[in-house]
């Protein structure tokens, strides 16, 4: 039974925490961090908020999700990553997801 266990590292847990707060809408970074850390410590983990960020980061990379900028009637596509440190003014959504 066990021979079927699959092992993961830590920033590859937060990537499939973070996007599984992604995968049904555009989330605020802020909104996506508190569920994050709420899951990690379900699971006996402190994360912590650059490490959801680098998850992001990476996700946003690899295509896996789209950043939004915030503002008017409708959301932005921002085209790549946006600058780390302006993250929080940011949606980002999992729409495109190849799955």
């Amino acid at each position: 039974m066990w021979d079927d266990v699959v092992s993961v590292s830590r920033s590859e847990l937060v990537r499939v925490f973070v996007l599984n707060e992604l995968a049904d809408d555009y989330e605020e970074f802020d909104h996506i961090s508190e569920n994050v850390i709420k899951l990690g410590v379900d699971c006996g983990l402190t994360i912590h908020s650059s490490e959801i960020l680098d998850a992001l980061m990476y996700l946003i990379e690899s295509g896996l999700a789209k950043a939004y900028r915030l503002g008017g009637p409708t959301a932005e596509e921002i085209q790549g990553v946006p600058p780390r440190d302006e993250i929080e003014h940011w949606w980002d959504g999992a729409r495109h997801i190849g799955c």
